[in-house]
């Protein structure tokens, strides 16, 4: 529904998705987690920025519990935040974060690897170039 621009039903369906998931694995769990960031993901679209950034805290917050800080679960993160910094007109802090996820993507990943060549393109797009 996100991918399709309807965002009221995905917004309902991340709602119950978000309580099937902390029923079945906690609040405290990767997949969990997992639903965090995605949520974000649209709230960030919806330019919903403080619920976004709350959602991406939560997401990040749980990760490091169970991950090294090199994993790529953190550069999917930190690609949302250098976005959410994007629409707050942060282009340096989006630039960091950009930067620090691929990083981390090009530790795992090709250089052809469709994650590292969207951070890349996120990264020179827009008001990056100098």
């Amino acid at each position: 529904m996100t991918a399709n621009k309807e965002y009221k039903k995905a917004d309902s369906l991340f709602i119950q998705s978000l309580n099937l998931h902390k029923a079945l694995f906690t609040e405290n769990h990767p997949s969990t987690a997992m639903v965090y960031l995605n949520y974000a993901i649209l709230k960030i679209k919806q330019k919903e920025i403080e619920q976004a950034r709350g959602l991406l805290t939560k997401s990040l917050e749980i990760n490091k519990s169970f991950f090294d800080n090199e994993h790529d679960v953190f550069a999917d993160t930190y690609v949302a935040f250098g976005d959410l910094a994007k629409k707050e007109k942060q282009l340096d802090t989006a630039k960091d974060y950009y930067q620090k996820a691929l990083d981390i993507y090009l530790t795992k990943f090709e250089t052809s690897h469709v994650k590292v060549v969207s951070v890349k393109r996120k990264w020179l797009s827009d008001n990056f170039c100098d």
